[in-house]
């Protein structure tokens, strides 16, 4: 949702699919979800409903506020509800996700990114990069189980000669085991 009205916004579906261009109109004292096309009001989907400071309702589904750090074409949204808060290892080390993308502690690793989108080839396992900056990344499946965060590396099972990438990937040898505090 933007911060004000006339902004255009979108409704991604399981992480995965975009729907139509949307935007927020404030009508009397309601706000309303309308579906539009080069800027004109289309169709009218539904009335959004204030239920908390936290929590909206449009039509039967709620959704909840979550602070999520700004990004250019990413919502970070695994970073604030998967990722964010301090960990430790074996060895009692600390290390931090921030829900920016920013990671500390975590050998020579200063960035994350998780993968949202899991219907592409090589998908077949939660997958994480860990990067030395923005551009550069090395690539872990990984699992969360309860408190405890394990990266693996990938195991390439297949590759796809055209794409010239891995199309079917698996858990290979654990990497990292780090526990959240």
């Amino acid at each position: 949702i933007p911060d004000r009205t006339l902004k255009p916004t979108i409704m991604i579906y399981n992480f995965h699919e975009g729907g139509s261009a949307l935007t927020i109109l404030k009508k009397d004292n309601q706000f309303q979800l309308w579906e539009i096309q080069n800027d004109t009001l289309t169709q009218f989907l539904n009335t959004i409903e204030n239920v908390s400071d936290t929590k909206i309702k449009i039509g039967d589904k709620y959704f909840i506020k979550l602070n999520l750090a700004e990004a250019k074409d990413d919502f970070r949204v695994l970073e604030e509800l998967l990722f964010k808060g301090e960990y430790t290892n074996a060895s009692a080390e600390k290390i931090v996700f921030n829900n920016n993308g920013e990671l500390a502690g975590l050998n020579k690793f200063t960035r994350y990114l998780p993968v949202d989108d899991y219907y592409d080839e090589g998908s077949q396992v939660d997958q994480i990069g860990l990067g030395t900056s923005e551009k550069k990344f090395e690539w872990f499946g990984f699992k969360f189980k309860a408190d405890t965060l394990e990266l693996f590396q990938l195991k390439c099972v297949e590759f796809d000669s055209t794409s010239q990438r891995c199309g079917i990937v698996e858990y290979g040898e654990l990497k990292y085991k780090i526990w959240k505090k």
